[in-house]
């Protein structure tokens, strides 16, 4: 199982350590939901958003997890959390997002980010896109102090344990204002992100990030 910062006991009064930690994890001030930091919690919610219900066998399978038993235990505290629920349709028990999981983790209002036609097939994508492989995405908290910035959606790569700043650009948006873009695509630093994804339907996203932006690693753009 995987989880995010963790820091040894021994350790927890080092305050150059506390303040790596703070600083790590700044992005998370950003985020409107609680982050779900145990990768294999998240990929049982997302199999379970994807396939409806599932029994510990299926689940296992689609994990390609070696020890049944490992999944169970996880499957426990999660029937805990109040993450899933049983549902006893069958011999073999099945469980299911709880209707809380589905409106906290798997509800996505486009209109929260903006409201021009291409905002919601945009934000589709995006979604689609980072669950298939397998990040935890979300969007991100919108009711923010005057003049601070923000960002549209938020996602974190468990593997390699970075966090991105995902921002949606309507066409109207880059045509009439391209130094909003621009802007978009440099902010996440001081967010405390460690990516960021700019997503449009149109190739005048692309002709921006082409001229404008020089941190091509680590910032990335993707016309749908």
């Amino acid at each position: 199982m995987c989880g995010h910062g963790k820091v040894e006991k021994s350790d927890d009064n080092d305050p150059l350590l506390q303040k790596y930690e703070l600083q790590k994890n700044h992005w998370l001030r950003y985020i409107a939901v609680d982050f779900i930091p145990n990768k294999i919690q998240w990929q049982i919610l997302v199999q379970l958003y994807q396939n409806k219900s599932l029994n510990l066998t299926d689940l296992t399978k689609k994990l390609q997890a070696k020890n049944r038993d490992d999944v169970s235990a996880v499957l426990k505290e999660m029937l805990e959390k109040k993450l899933i629920v049983k549902l006893n349709k069958s011999r073999k028990v099945q469980y299911s997002l709880s209707k809380n999981t589905k409106k906290t983790y798997f509800t996505f209002d486009s209109k929260l980010i903006g409201t021009a036609d291409d905002i919601p097939r945009v934000t589709r994508k995006v979604v689609e896109s980072y669950l298939k492989k397998g990040l935890f995405v979300t969007l991100a908290l919108q009711k923010i102090e005057k003049d601070e910035d923000r960002t549209d959606l938020i996602a974190y790569s468990y593997d390699s344990e970075k966090s991105i700043s995902v921002e949606i650009e309507s066409i109207s948006e880059l045509l009439s204002h391209p130094e909003h873009a621009i802007y978009n695509m440099r902010k996440w630093k001081k967010m405390g992100f460690d990516l960021c994804h700019s997503w449009s339907t149109s190739e005048k996203l692309q002709e921006i990030y082409d001229k404008q932006i020089d941190d091509t690693e680590n910032v990335k753009v993707f016309v749908v």
